[in-house]
């Protein structure tokens, strides 16, 4: 039978991350595709039967952990100390970098940062908040997701 692992990460990170690529989309532009992406992933679990769905801040929180959950889920016979060797040079913050990048400026006040992420928040921060359990209007403020 087959089986979906889906992964999320914080809609803002993804956004910057895929932003070095995709540089002529703009932040709200690739929010409001993770909103698109990670609707159709959420309404599909309902259609599969054997789905794990993981928050890629909670597996790097815990990589050795999260790959031992993916490894049962997925049937794979492995020892604890296969998934921490697989998994020590996992960060264990993986959106450290690019929070620090985003929120820098709109904790500094930056009149453009500040726009923007006002823009995504009132945008898309109850949507995101309600249905996918990322905080995004106080993202800057708090410690995680």
């Amino acid at each position: 039978r087959a089986r979906f692992v889906f992964v999320t990460r914080h809609p803002l990170a993804n956004a910057i991350s895929h932003s070095k690529v995709l540089r002529d989309s703009t932040l709200p532009e690739l929010v409001a595709h993770w909103i698109a992406v990670a609707t159709y992933m959420r309404v599909n679990e309902n259609y599969l039967a054997h789905v794990l769905s993981i928050k890629f801040e909670d597996f790097c929180a815990a990589p050795a952990d999260g790959l031992a959950a993916v490894w049962a889920f997925l049937g794979v016979d492995a020892d604890a100390s296969l998934a921490a060797a697989a998994t020590v040079s996992i960060r264990r913050d993986p959106n450290a970098l690019h929070k620090a990048a985003y929120c820098g400026p709109v904790t500094a006040g930056h009149a453009g940062a500040v726009r923007e992420h006002a823009v995504i928040s009132d945008t898309f921060g109850a949507k995101i908040e309600a249905e996918h359990n990322y905080t995004i209007g106080t993202w800057c403020e708090v410690d995680g997701y």
